[in-house]
């Protein structure tokens, strides 16, 4: 199982960076048809082959992503668009 951890640090605060996620929620929901859901500061996603989360706080961002056996040769083209998105959301927030 190949695994994807991306984190980031922001000068956000909280609620823009919950805001952030909501967006980058949005278009990975669209890219990787995943269904996503909040508990608490962490959000949590899930898709055939695939499953992780978003953790915000005050300070940073971090995107964990398990892959399961079919995914696992797609981890880096994955992990650059997961990284390239997050990075424009933050750049843009």
């Amino acid at each position: 199982m190949a695994k994807i951890d991306i984190k980031r640090q922001h000068g956000l605060g909280y609620d823009k960076a919950h805001k952030m996620a909501c967006k980058l929620a949005d278009e990975l929901s669209g890219k990787f048809d995943a269904k996503c859901e909040w508990d608490g500061p962490e959000l949590r996603f899930t898709r055939p082959g695939a499953n992780g989360c978003v953790r915000i706080s005050d300070n940073d961002v971090r995107i964990e992503v398990k892959l399961g056996m079919m995914l696992s040769p797609l981890k880096s083209k994955m992990e650059s668009i997961i990284s390239d998105e997050l990075d424009t959301l933050l750049r843009n927030a």
